[in-house]
């Protein structure tokens, strides 16, 4: 608290909306961060973090007309433009958003929000060349960043025949996502290392062309490079030519989960659902439908589901009766491996945006997933499929917010998939 502040007073407001929004309370920052308005108008700061949390609730027209206030009052100011960027983003206006994203560059060209947000713009509207190279530029600058996964200046190729280690520099599902590149790497006369997070090790270890794998933290071998995965989009190229499947379930995992799955009542296929990500990551409220959104997934005739949610959103299973024509396989996943050979058992994959989206279509599994109105940059704007993974669906939103939409359009395909199947027998 600043000094001289009480609970009533605008500093305490603002300082409160901070800490709710770093807790995730966001309804809660909201209310405070209004009331610190109400006092401190002329400050463009409480304006910017209003902006922020409503942009995190999902109203990102309200978050642009906080942002508005905040530019009248400094017009210089790069946070300012930074997050009236990514309120257009969320909204879909990907070409203004790139334009608030350079001028918070133009105020602050050190800013590495700006660049890496400006780098998932250009990516999400489909210019790969353009947003791959403004990543990797981004990652190089950063370089607190960089210095904390112990990553030197990377070169902008690799050499054949070159050692070269590849570092996780995001979340699982990115992992899961670079590691294709290993084989392409591997083609070249390349040993390749991963370091990885400690969940993906048996995994990784399955990946063509992974010579070696450690999980972070530990000492690395000797070596040439040192490469981001996130790196590779530009090192590499972006082709998406690399064999699929690249990924299989390590041998004599999960024996319990797959007696499960092959003891379901005969005549029905298996599908498995996960409904959240980790709450922490980015844009989470907005890709995580809930058990809720997609129960009317569960109980269809000839369909027996079951959950591989893992993590926070077992909650939602929490005091919750389930149907008859659902199994919860989560407490039998221990990692990534684990799910990787329940989902090498099952018919379908029917997942939200998360490392299970990656991993399922890394194994080459049927999988639908439900995106948001405006998702991951992977994923495009638009199209049903994905040159990422050429066994998966996208279901997506027509409006922000509307699960409703995605999960009526996907119970009816998923009727539409059992009778076919149905039929066949």
């Amino acid at each position: 608290m600043l000094a001289g502040a009480n609970r009533s007073s605008p500093a305490h407001a603002y300082l409160s909306g901070l800490v709710g929004l770093r807790l995730g309370r966001i309804e809660d920052a909201i209310r405070d961060l209004r009331q610190a308005v109400r006092h401190r108008p002329g400050v463009a700061a409480v304006h910017i973090a209003l902006a922020t949390a409503l942009r995190e609730s999902g109203d990102a027209v309200s978050a642009i007309a906080a942002c508005a206030h905040a530019v009248a009052l400094a017009p210089g100011h790069a946070l300012a433009q930074l997050e009236r960027g990514l309120a257009l983003r969320a909204l879909g206006r990907l070409v203004e958003a790139q334009h608030a994203f350079g001028s918070a560059l133009a105020c602050d060209p050190a800013l590495s929000a700006a660049q890496e947000a400006l780098a998932e713009a250009l990516l999400l509207a489909g210019d790969m060349a353009a947003g791959a190279a403004c990543f990797f530029a981004y990652q190089q600058a950063d370089r607190g960043w960089m210095a904390r996964l112990a990553v030197p200046r990377m070169p902008t190729r690799v050499e054949n025949g070159a050692s070269v280690i590849l570092v996780a520099d995001s979340g699982y599902g990115d992992t899961i996502q670079f590691l294709r590149y290993a084989q392409s790497l591997a083609a070249r006369g390349c040993r390749v290392m991963v370091e990885c997070q400690p969940g993906l090790v048996d995994l990784a270890r399955m990946a063509p062309g992974v010579a070696a794998v450690l999980a972070s933290g530990n000492a690395r071998p000797p070596h040439d490079v040192v490469l981001t995965m996130h790196s590779l989009l530009h090192v590499c190229g972006l082709s998406n030519s690399m064999v699929q499947p690249y990924l299989t379930a390590p041998p004599s995992r999960a024996v319990g989960v797959l007696g499960a799955i092959m003891a379901r009542p005969p005549g029905t296929r298996a599908v498995g659902v996960v409904w959240a990500g980790d709450p922490r990551g980015r844009d989470d409220r907005q890709r995580s439908p809930g058990l809720t959104a997609v129960a009317s997934l569960i109980g269809l005739p000839g369909i027996h589901v079951f959950g591989l949610q893992v993590g926070a959103g077992r909650g939602d299973l929490t005091d919750r009766s389930m149907p008859p024509g659902f199994t919860d396989l989560g407490p039998q996943l221990a990692d990534f491996a684990d799910t990787a050979a329940a989902m090498a058992a099952l018919d379908l994959i029917v997942t939200s945006d998360t490392a299970a989206a990656h991993l399922a279509g890394a194994l080459g599994r049927l999988t639908w997933l439900m995106l948001p109105f405006v998702p991951s940059w992977r994923w495009g704007m638009d199209g049903a499929g994905t040159p990422w993974y050429p066994t998966m669906r996208l279901f997506r939103q027509t409006g922000p917010g509307d699960w409703a939409g995605v999960v009526a359009r996907m119970r009816a395909a998923l009727m539409a998939w059992s009778a076919a199947d149905i039929a066949v027998r």
